[in-house]
């Protein structure tokens, strides 16, 4: 919630279908999606993706993109 209480337009949480966190014991609890841009940076210029972003309160990641997402658009990481 801090990371999304941060955005410059912090844009307003939707009700999602209910997601079970496994393991269990982790101390956090979904609150809701949220529609975000995300900009990458590329060598033929900048590229703007639409996501559905779940708000995890009690997560202290800023924002985690999960394989299929990563695999979905052929992303590396690069310095």
């Amino acid at each position: 919630m801090n990371t999304l209480n941060a955005l410059v337009e912090v844009p307003k949480i939707k009700k999602g279908q209910k997601i079970n966190l496994i393991p269990s014991y982790w101390k956090v609890s979904i609150s809701g999606y949220v529609e975000l841009d995300l900009y990458f940076r590329t060598k033929e210029g900048p590229v703007k993706i639409r996501v559905e972003a779940y708000v995890v309160k009690g997560m202290t990641t800023p924002l985690i993109l999960g394989n299929d997402f990563v695999d979905q658009y052929s992303l590396s990481v690069s310095k």
